[in-house]
């Protein structure tokens, strides 16, 4: 040992070689904290060996930087935005790319789609008994048709019954039969149907407090489904034990809050989520798309210049407003934004968008299908 209680110096046998497993021990073995000594194991077999002061703190090189985790994206996401402005196919873009992302991932098995509107029930969404037609092969009767012509049947036709899971509980048996796969639930339009009818138990399930560090994303509520549907989950999944939501599973959503023709939406309905707002720019492309003649103006700026002169965002134009395809000609194209926004948007107020002369609907119409610009010069000039 060195004077002072410094550390130990090396014999420079092989200087270089030396100095640089020095080096290494001094990086980690420091004084004032470590006892080395030498163990006789042979005549001529010495082991250098420390003793650590475990009650002191052992200084050594930095920790390396932790790995940063995999994008973890939120459980209940609502997002909220006009129409055009690509929310929809960007939500399902991001699912892909998480479930993608995955180790043993499947696009195709692990993403559950699904579109609400008025008709849809709590049944489309949970599950419930459904017809099921059986054939009877030992008779084979004839059967006619509408026009009286011959049907084919494997045999004589019965009825049965049989529960028909509906997407989520699709979706609920994937993600616990699997708890490493992401499994994801996406409504598009969510408040086009009676939200509070249709979801039902599922609103409850929802909240997403943490019960312990290791599990922050578990579903803090249980409930019991319909009699039927706990029947088919217990005969169906092995690893079913209660209706809580898991970790894996994940519902998003996308809407568009100023829809007057949908349900009003409360509070309570909107807590429940991590929103995301998508903005009416969302998307924007200058340059992509050409308005037809006799516009000839980039649709982006057209749309844009549109915009300027209406006040609430619920009546204004996003990017994917239009298809593709309606920009191939100028009667495609009127016959969708010009009629819309006259006949929809400003038809109280068509000063505010169309030439003075225009003061009717069907003026405005009928100067694009003379082949003329409806709009005021501020918006084409």
């Amino acid at each position: 040992m060195g004077e002072g209680g410094g550390l130990l110096t090396p014999l420079r046998t092989n200087p270089t070689q030396d100095e640089e497993c020095w080096d290494c021990f001094q990086a980690i073995i420091l004084p004032k904290i470590s006892i080395p000594y030498l163990v006789k194991m042979d005549t001529n077999e010495f082991h250098l060996k420390f003793e650590i002061d475990e009650s002191l703190t052992l200084l050594t090189s930095s920790a390396p930087a932790a790995i940063p985790a995999a994008t973890n994206l939120a459980r209940n996401w609502l997002w909220v935005g006009a129409p055009g402005t690509g929310k929809s196919f960007d939500l399902n873009a991001e699912a892909e790319r998480y479930v993608g992302a995955t180790a043993g991932g499947s696009i195709t098995d692990d993403i559950f789609k699904m579109t609400f509107h008025p008709s849809t029930s709590y049944f489309d969404f949970i599950g419930d008994y459904r017809p099921l037609t059986l054939y009877d092969s030992r008779a084979i009767p004839t059967y006619l048709s509408l026009d009286s012509s011959p049907v084919v049947r494997p045999g004589e036709i019965s009825i049965d019954y049989s529960f028909v899971p509906g997407i989520f509980l699709n979706a609920f048996i994937r993600a616990i039969e699997n708890p490493t796969l992401k499994i994801v639930v996406i409504i598009d339009e969510i408040n086009r149907g009676n939200i509070f009818d249709i979801m039902g138990e599922v609103l409850h399930l929802m909240e997403r407090q943490p019960l312990t560090s290791a599990s922050p994303y578990v579903g803090s509520n249980r409930v019991d489904l319909s009699k039927h549907a706990m029947a088919y989950l217990r005969s169906t999944s092995r690893r079913f034990s209660e209706v809580r939501l898991p970790e894996n599973l994940y519902l998003w959503a996308t809407m568009n809050p100023n829809d007057h023709s949908v349900h009003r939406i409360d509070s309570a309905f909107v807590r429940r989520w991590t929103t995301k707002y998508v903005g009416i720019n969302n998307g924007s492309r200058v340059g992509m798309y050409t308005v037809p003649n006799p516009i000839n103006l980039d649709w982006d700026t057209l749309r844009t210049r549109i915009n300027d002169k209406l006040e609430n965002e619920e009546s204004m134009i996003g990017f994917w407003y239009l298809k593709p395809f309606e920009f191939s000609n100028w009667e495609l194209f009127y016959s969708k934004l010009v009629y819309h926004l006259a006949n929809n948007v400003v038809k109280n107020n068509l000063g505010c968008l169309f030439r003075d002369d225009l003061d009717t609907v069907l003026k405005v119409m009928e100067a694009c299908s003379n082949n003329a610009s409806p709009f005021r010069s501020t918006i084409t000039p």
